[in-house]
């Protein structure tokens, strides 16, 4: 909808579920996936590919070449920067990034070892948890910093993550618990008409689509008519 409206659309995901698989590309003109492009270094250039070695302990997993072991965030916040300064200057942008950095709690998303046990102890998951979200809000600024001060911004989560609470973990399993369902939101750049109570994603986006006069109205988007 926003293409329709003649915004220049990019697409930038390290979820798998967030792909062309799923069928979320269409409707971008721009869309790269990290799990089905599998070139994120080559992606975001040599330059941030060296940054990235030359403090590989600060920004990625240390000196490891298991590429689990690396938090991409913030190589994705530098492909989204890098694709916003790309951006024509005379065109309306919509830019959508998902990273990965908090999205649970195991081996596979640990804090660079610099930031291990630089807020919590370090001695649990819940403790590693709280490392890695500070090192993400560490890194958001960066990106923020790149975006036009008039843009409007959208900062939020698909789920949210148990941490022992009730003695559940995780986010699967068919847990239903409350704190899967309540997320950041923080809005930038637009009024919005939200009270206190509770709002959804879809009022996220229907709000957006307001703002640029764009239909709310429910559709049916197929790959053919893309």
């Amino acid at each position: 909808r926003f293409s329709d409206l003649g915004y220049y659309t990019i697409g930038l995901a390290a979820n798998p579920w967030v792909s062309r698989g799923s069928g979320l590309d269409i409707g971008f003109d721009e869309f790269y996936n990290i799990a089905e492009d599998k070139s994120l270094l080559r992606a975001v250039g040599w330059r941030r590919a060296l940054q990235f070695a030359l403090r590989v302990r600060t920004l990625g997993g240390g000196f490891t070449t298991d590429p689990l072991e690396h938090p991409t965030d913030w190589l994705m916040l530098s492909l989204a920067r890098q694709r916003l300064r790309r951006a024509l200057d005379d065109t309306p942008t919509f830019l959508y990034i998902h990273t990965k950095g908090c999205h649970s709690v195991n081996e596979d998303f640990r804090p660079p070892p610099t930031w291990e046990g630089k807020v919590s102890p370090a001695e649990t998951r819940s403790d590693r948890y709280d490392d890695l979200l500070a090192w993400v809000d560490h890194l958001w600024p960066w990106l923020d910093s790149g975006i036009d001060e008039d843009a409007t911004v959208v900062v939020t989560s698909d789920h949210g993550e148990l941490l022992g609470e009730d003695g559940l973990f995780g986010h699967g399993h068919g847990h239903t618990h409350d704190l899967l369902f309540d997320v950041p939101l923080w809005v930038r750049g637009t009024v919005t008409d939200w009270s206190d109570d509770r709002v959804t994603h879809i009022d996220v986006m229907r709000h957006l689509l307001d703002m640029v006069g764009a239909s709310t109205d429910p559709c049916s988007v197929s790959r053919s008519t893309a």
